[in-house]
């Protein structure tokens, strides 16, 4: 999935960004449930992030995510290349 990020002020939009919360989830060992128990959400907002269908993520949500799958923000998320 790709996360099309816009500033406020300045030229363009910024680059995109693709969720990896796949890989680090699964590198963890956990299931959908297991995250969204951890993170305080709902089993059904894990999946909508890994599978796209939400084009954002908040930073308190991005935060608790590496907080419980013990990884930087950087690991999740990452510049999709041009």
């Amino acid at each position: 999935m790709a996360l099309q990020v816009r500033r406020g002020q300045g030229k363009g939009p910024m680059p995109q960004v693709k969720i990896r919360l796949v890989d680090q989830r699964k590198a963890a060992g956990l299931s959908q449930e297991q995250l969204a128990e951890m993170v305080g959400m709902a089993r059904a907002g894990i999946s909508r992030i890994e599978t796209g269908k939400t084009s954002t993520i908040s930073l308190d949500v991005l935060d608790r995510l590496c907080r419980a799958l013990k990884c930087e923000p950087g690991d999740i998320l990452v510049r999709k290349r041009a």
